[in-house]
């Protein structure tokens, strides 16, 4: 007996309970096995286990390239290294430093470079770029400079669909910088194609505060706004409704593959392959179904997309629009429908991701909401402009020239929206860390909020069962701001953490009484954003009580600039004046015979400088004491303090924080007569192996009883004590890096 069509949808296209079983419970393997490592193994012919060295690779570009500031950078697939004989497999991130590539998706290279690790973040809280390589299977770097050193083999065995892709992209590309004016085409580009690196910094720093960044990724807006103009261009031309729908599909396909791929490009693409596949079929579609069908093939394609932040935000958003608009709606019934639909609608995606905006960039808008109201229905008319532009360009370049104009009005518009909306007091905070606890409370009192119908159906007094679910979502709310809320908790303990940094120093102490103390700044203003302020937000601090500059010199300043911005600040202490600075808090300048901080247990001593020569002498000395334990963070003293430090105390420390040793290295008596057992190096290159062949010179008993830990190699080292026994811990030993 034959099947209809409508049947055959029913039971192969969405087995309906069984998607979402599997789905769930493949989640939960994923997880498992990235935490077990069985996701990490890299294959033994993986070209990275070649690292480092100067090599010649021949291979394929399977990336559309991409310019970056002074570089261009695409994926390259290797397929052997040249003049050797072995086995050779992976992908690797390929940098050019020069100023053109002519290079497409799909061609044949012979390529020269210095192959590299992508580095790993040394510090908590720090982005961590061979993760995220990982997560594409990419373990590897290649750094090649001058075009002589890379030489196009082939073009003919370009796969297709990359020769296609490559092609209309190129070609929207150029008719959208000729058809639209001044410098709207580079935001054309950026919403359109995905290409952000192209917009001027400060548009794109309104877009990022004002929330409304996710409008230069390609994703489900995007993604409708193409399904719908092309199926009403394919019914005006008459077309049946199969040949419709299937057209359709292939449109959005070569779109998202033009636009790079995305998981959230992908993603609305196969939701709507599956849904216009239903139409297909004869059943009507189901969105929910159609979500969780593209995630499980997502994921059994490549696991670790899990894990990708485009994902992630992809479907949290979706699931956000899908399930809470319509609880949000209900609370909004005095307003408008339209308006009423598109504030539930905005507001459903921005509560689902909100808490991974915060766990990622500890930063949230709070304009978003309201920003997207206005923003998003703008976007579908450029976009749809924009399309139209590219279309009419093949018929009339006149025509196209005019809906480029008022596309480009459109984009100003837009623009200016942006810049409105981002001036807004308070449109972007940032924010702390949350917790991976918190974020697991956070989406299960959602999956509460969203199943309680479902699981009304178990139960005959779905009353009592709202209820419950209500005093049960309070009761964790309340449990959370306790969790969340670091003071709520005080240790017996004192933490020292020394960041691992380029240049310069940056020690944070958290003390048993719940204050804590910054000594050193970040070196740079650049290491403060990206080491710094991210660390002390995995910290959850949002005041700094004490801040301390170690010298008034740039390298110990120039990170101030940051924090300022960032943090709250109760006493900053410095060795030296600080001008006509208009600081809003109190200044204590200290120097030798000093204390900055003293209590019954635990004291903070100021043992240099004694005077101020502006030299490198001058840096301040703190000599901490908790009960039994002891530590010395130096500076960057030269041996004159060195030596004045061993005349004039008598001191006997746990830890040594070894001067920076382009002061000119270290005294013999001054490190054996403190006698310490450990010693922190915070320095790296020359002035690390000057120091250890240093060491290896001085002849003497207590060198053998001497342990070194250095930043450098394990990353910041975190020292907690409780003023008896201590313990050093490296980042990267925590990690398992």
């Amino acid at each position: 007996m034959m099947m209809s069509r409508r049947e055959i949808g029913n039971s192969v296209l969405y087995p309906r309970k069984i998607v979402l079983i599997v789905i769930v419970f493949y989640v939960l393997l994923i997880v498992v096995a990235d935490y077990l490592g069985f996701l990490n193994n890299i294959p033994k012919e993986d070209i990275s286990y070649f690292v480092p060295r100067k090599i010649k690779l021949k291979g394929l570009i399977v990336s559309q390239p991409r310019k970056k500031k002074n570089k261009t950078v695409f994926i390259f697939k290797v397929k052997e290294i040249i003049n050797e004989n072995c086995n050779v497999s992976g992908k690797i991130l390929v940098n050019c430093y020069f100023p053109r590539v002519d290079f497409v998706w799909g061609d044949e290279i012979e390529v020269t470079g210095m192959l590299s690790c992508p580095y790993s973040a040394l510090n908590p809280g720090e982005f961590d770029y061979k993760k995220y390589l990982s997560r594409k299977k990419i373990y590897a770097l290649l750094q090649v400079n001058g075009y002589n050193n890379i030489k196009l083999l082939t073009s003919g065995k370009r796969n297709f669909i990359f020769t296609a892709s490559s092609f209309l992209r190129k070609e929207m590309k150029k008719r959208i910088e000729q058809y639209t004016k001044r410098y709207s085409w580079r935001v054309l580009s950026g919403i359109m194609l995905g290409e952000r690196n192209i917009l001027p910094g400060e548009i794109y720093q309104d877009f990022i505060v004002s929330g409304i960044v996710h409008i230069l990724a390609v994703s489900g807006l995007h993604v409708g706004l193409v399904l719908f103009i092309f199926l009403g261009i394919f019914s005006l031309l008459g077309l049946p409704k199969k040949s419709t729908y299937l057209l359709t599909i292939i449109m959005i396909f070569f779109y998202v593959q033009m636009t790079g791929a995305r998981p959230s490009a992908v993603r609305a693409f196969l939701m709507a392959a599956l849904g216009l596949g239903a139409y297909f079929f004869g059943r009507d579609r189901n969105l929910h179904h159609s979500l969780y069908l593209s995630a499980l093939i997502i994921l059994l394609v490549n696991p670790r997309t899990l894990f990708s932040i485009g994902f992630q935000f992809s479907y949290l958003a979706t699931i956000g629009i899908l399930c809470l608009s319509g609880l949000i709606r209900k609370l909004l019934t005095p307003l408008p429908v339209w308006l009423r639909n598109a504030v539930s609608v905005s507001l459903g995606a921005q509560i689902m991701i909100y808490p991974l905006i915060a766990y990622y960039f500890n930063q949230i808008s709070l304009i978003a909401p309201l920003a997207n109201l206005f923003v998003v229905p703008l976007v579908g008319i450029i976009v749809t402009l924009g399309f139209s532009t590219c279309l009419i360009s093949l018929v009339s370049g006149f025509l196209a020239t005019v809906i480029g104009g008022v596309n480009s009005l459109c984009i100003l518009f837009l623009i200016k929206e942006a810049e409105f909306f981002a001036s807004f007091p308070l449109a972007s905070v940032k924010v702390s860390t949350p917790s991976v606890l918190f974020l697991v409370v956070f989406y299960l009192i959602i999956f509460c909020l969203i199943n309680y119908k479902i699981a009304g159906k178990f139960y005959k007094n779905s009353s009592f069962l709202k209820f419950r679910y209500f005093f049960l979502s309070g009761g964790i709310i309340i449990s959370l701001i306790f969790i969340i809320n670091s003071s709520f908790f005080r240790s017996a303990y004192l933490k020292i953490t020394f960041l691992a940094l380029r240049k310069g120093n940056s020690i944070f102490l958290e003390f048993p009484d719940g204050k804590n103390m910054l000594i050193g700044v970040g070196g740079t203003s650049k290491a403060a954003e990206r080491v710094l302020v991210p660390f002390l937000l995995s910290k959850r601090v949002k005041k700094i009580n004490t801040v301390v500059i170690m010298r008034d010199n740039p390298i110990h300043t120039k990170g101030l600039g940051t924090i300022l911005n960032n943090f709250k600040i109760k006493e900053m202490v410095f060795n030296s004046k600080l001008g006509s600075w208009d600081i809003p808090f109190k200044i204590k300048k200290v120097k030798s015979g000093d204390w900055i901080k003293k209590q019954k247990e635990f004291g903070l001593h100021v043992l240099n400088p004694e005077f101020f020569r502006n030299n490198r002498n001058d840096s301040l000395v703190l000599y901490l004491v908790y009960k039994d334990f002891s530590i010395l963070f130096t500076g960057d003293i030269g041996k004159r303090a060195q030596k004045r430090i061993v005349n004039n105390y008598g001191l006997k420390v746990k830890i040594i924080q070894i001067p920076d040793q382009k002061g000119g290295g270290i005294l013999e008596n001054f490190l054996w007569e403190i006698f310490p057992e450990c010693a922190i190096i915070t320095f790296s290159g020359k002035a690390k192996i000057n120091f250890l062949r240093q060491l290896d010179q001085i002849i003497s008993e207590k060198k053998e009883t001497l342990k070194i830990y250095s930043t450098k190699e394990m990353g910041a080292l975190e020292i907690t004590t409780c003023g008896k026994t201590y313990e050093i811990k490296g980042y990267r030993d925590i990690k398992g890096q």
